[in-house]
């Protein structure tokens, strides 16, 4: 009876744990940022086949429209090349990139496809441009999260950072309990794991390097940079989480004036050591032992 009553009673406790869990919405977070990543795979692998179908009929444009959005852009608005209509291109490139594009297109030495086949890789196109769209979507709906979630770490870290920095961890509890330490290295496990094996090459920042306090300073600086604000990324979590109120211009300024003191007590690389090296010493040959006894 007593087992089965305490059975209960942990049953009921472990339920409203989740509740409290599941009403945080980082959680949301976690899982949009997930679906943002499959979602951009999923964007780059078809759009490597776009290039290569549409390729074959028009391989110039890739040469003159490097970015993938305006390239799916330029494949819906061109299709069949000796159609080409200007003004439509005019609607998603700028006009000097028109004039080539059109050019190009009088001298392709790609081949004619039939109308069929051009239905299909413009039912492509529109497919990747869809997914461009619900990317964007998420995107922006990652970025509302963050701001009523996470206003400190987002004031810090910035919406993309931070919300990597939650999906990382698999929570805002469990960033607000990380030490600094390891928010540092978040998403540098595989160079972290190398060092602790080999003992050569310790990870100095993960994906804080996005943040461009850290990726925008000199090498010799982003070891110290990521270090301080990882420290106020620590911070800024347990904030959001215990607390909730909003410290986000007091935590900015700290880390600025930080950021500030870092860049002008190192402002030159440190000097290298010189190694001294030895010269080699010559092997010692045994003395040779004397023989005894009769000869």
């Amino acid at each position: 009876e007593y087992e089965r009553a305490a059975r209960e009673v942990a049953m009921a406790a472990t339920e409203v744990l989740i509740r409290e869990a599941v009403k945080r919405r980082d959680q949301m977070i976690v899982q949009a940022v997930r679906v943002l990543d499959e979602v951009q795979k999923t964007i780059n692998a078809l759009y490597s086949r776009l290039v290569d179908w549409y390729g074959i009929h028009f391989p110039e444009l890739k040469e003159l429209v490097e970015d993938p959005e305006d390239y799916v852009r330029a494949v819906q608005a061109i299709g069949d090349r000796s159609r080409l209509r200007r003004e439509e291109l005019l609607k998603v490139l700028d006009r000097k990139l028109v004039d080539r594009v059109v050019e190009a297109a009088g001298r392709s030495l790609g081949v004619e496809v039939a109308e069929e086949d051009m239905e299909r890789i413009l039912e492509l196109a529109g497919v990747i441009r869809f997914l461009m769209d619900y990317r964007d979507g998420i995107q922006r709906y990652v970025r509302q999260l963050m701001a009523v979630e996470a206003p400190n770490v987002t004031a810090i870290a910035g919406p993309t950072v931070g919300a990597r920095l939650i999906t990382l961890i698999g929570g805002l509890e469990r960033l607000a309990r990380a030490p600094a330490s390891l928010i540092q290295v978040l998403g540098a496990e595989k160079a972290l794991f190398r060092f602790l094996r080999t003992g050569r090459g310790a990870p100095k920042h993960g994906v804080i390097f996005q943040h461009p306090y850290v990726h925008g300073s000199p090498k010799w600086q982003r070891g110290k940079i990521a270090r301080a604000l990882a420290t106020k990324i620590a911070i800024a979590a347990k904030i959001d989480y215990f607390s909730g109120e909003d410290r986000s211009a007091v935590l900015r300024e700290e880390l600025e004036r930080r950021v500030k003191e870092i860049r002008e007590k190192y402002p030159k690389p440190p000097a290298r050591k010189e190694v001294v090296r030895q010269p080699a010493r010559q092997p010692q040959r045994p003395a040779k032992k004397e023989r005894r006894g009769r000869r």
